[in-house]
């Protein structure tokens, strides 16, 4: 089938009880680790979707640089045309929808949770929470949400200073009674991580009588988390990457090759943008994901190969790296893309190894999408 009508998935689309960030199965009211770098995820399989970027919280580490005096937001047509394409490429299961705080755009989020039913995919919805300050509130929320495959709720030490325990519980059971499915994500900071059980016995004790699934995940070194290294927790920069598989699409139209890779301005040269969806089709602009020697690197070798290679180019960043080492992923590519040469042919070197590994690119951009 050729690279303008991919190939659908084999699976039927059904609801799920695991979201894409959880991987797999999990057992309600038990915190499972998850590190979603290293997952191996089907391309396009997952595609996150910001809605807006306006949020009532105001944490110190927002990966999304949300504040509550952020007023981008998706327009309706944009956000039809968007969803449509994916449907039409037949690749995408899950459509996660987030921001900022989903629940703020009401109109917006019920329009992207319909149309996603109605293409045959599976809306997510990531919230914080916040709009469940009493129970009528918690209610009418929970109405907002109603069709969602898997209703999301993020929380962590931030967070909790904005969403405290018993307004985020509430949600959780305002969504529950709704017959919904939901998990829990926690995000944990370096000291955290390496606990045995750093989600807090309260919500913990939650999730086990809602029948909620928890996971912890990693602080991400991106947007305004990366000004506080001393809170990231250290992740192995040397494996393939597998969140480059899960594209982004902003508020704006422009999709990048994962969700922190949105998150890398890079002085304006981030490597992971891939195109505007305003103005270029979704399956023209998946493909520049395969016809980039960085980003396949970037996946089936990891960040730090791309790195080894690139310093070999460049005696500077050679030297940086020996004095001080990227501590994540995304620590690594943000260097990636502040040194990596203007032309990509550059790296044929890396594709042809990148080849060894992923037949698909050997053989060019449409047979690695279809």
């Amino acid at each position: 089938m050729s690279a303008e009508n991919p190939q659908p998935p084999e699976r039927p689309i059904a609801d799920d009880p695991s979201h894409p960030a959880l991987l797999g199965q999990y057992e309600p009211g038990q915190a499972q680790r998850i590190n979603y770098f290293r997952e191996e995820r089907t391309p396009w399989q997952a595609v996150e979707i910001f809605l807006t970027l306006r949020c009532p919280l105001a944490c110190f580490h927002c990966i999304t640089n949300s504040h509550p005096a952020r007023g981008e937001q998706m327009e309706e047509e944009l956000l039809k045309t968007v969803l449509a394409e994916l449907a039409e490429l037949g690749r995408t299961r899950w459509v996660c929808l987030f921001g900022g705080e989903p629940l703020l755009e009401p109109r917006l989020l019920t329009l992207g949770i319909r149309e996603t039913r109605r293409l045959g995919m599976i809306p997510t919805v990531v919230t914080s929470g916040a709009w469940a300050g009493s129970e009528s509130e918690a209610a009418r929320g929970a109405e907002t949400l109603e069709g969602s495959g898997t209703v999301m709720f993020s929380t962590d030490r931030a967070h909790t200073r904005f969403v405290d325990l018993e307004t985020l519980i509430r949600g959780m059971a305002a969504v529950r009674a709704q017959g919904l499915h939901v998990s829990l994500c926690y995000t944990a900071e370096r000291d955290e991580f390496g606990m045995a059980q750093p989600v807090p016995a309260e919500l913990m004790a939650a999730c086990g009588s809602l029948d909620v699934g928890c996971v912890v995940t990693p602080m991400t070194d991106g947007g305004r988390a990366s000004r506080h290294p001393e809170l990231l927790p250290r992740v192995d920069p040397a494996v393939p990457c597998g969140k480059i598989d899960v594209p982004l699409i902003g508020c704006d139209g422009e999709v990048y090759a994962c969700g922190p890779g949105w998150t890398i301005p890079a002085e304006g040269r981030s490597r992971h943008r891939l195109g505007n969806a305003r103005v270029e089709g979704l399956n023209t602009i998946f493909r520049r994901r395969y016809n980039s020697p960085i980003l396949e690197t970037l996946r089936w070798r990891g960040p730090l190969a791309a790195l080894e290679e690139l310093s070999e180019l460049d005696g500077e960043l050679e030297r940086r790296i020996a004095a001080d080492p990227p501590s994540s992923p995304c620590a690594a590519c943000r260097l990636v893309s502040l040194h990596a040469p203007g032309k990509e042919p550059l790296w044929a070197g890396s594709c042809l190894q990148t080849a060894k590994l992923n037949p698909a690119v050997a053989l060019g951009s449409e047979r690695a999408c279809s």
